[in-house]
């Protein structure tokens, strides 16, 4: 994710200019900490001993859950505040993991086409 977001907030920069290049970026840094927070969730809420019966996820865990939240929130208000073009590039930025994936999905099929094991 962090090779994507560089390459494409270069790529923004070169094109559009800073204002534009920084709410990307901006975009890219809330949707890096959303996967990060996603995922230790993800992983907590389906351990061993969270999934026992009458076992309530913690408030750590449901607080950072509904902190990601309010960092996008916040975030888009900040940037919109300041200009609506860098608002759509703040919301271009959150689309990361997608154009994460996706380069992992074409990496996965090029391997496969070429009979290697990656």
């Amino acid at each position: 994710m962090a090779a994507v977001a560089l390459f494409a907030a270069a790529l923004i920069k070169w094109k559009w200019g800073w204002h534009i290049a920084i709410g990307f970026a901006a975009g890219c840094c809330v949707a890096g900490l959303n996967w990060f927070w996603l995922k230790s969730t993800v992983e907590k809420a389906t351990e061993p001993e969270s999934l026992a019966v009458g076992k309530r996820p913690t408030s750590r865990v449901v607080g950072l859950f509904v902190l990601r939240y309010v960092l996008i929130g916040v975030g888009a208000y900040v940037i919109f505040g300041s200009s609506s073009t860098s608002f759509y590039a703040f919301f271009a930025g959150l689309l990361l993991p997608v154009a994460a994936i996706v380069c992992e999905a074409v990496y996965e099929v090029y391997g496969a086409l070429r009979g290697t094991s990656v």
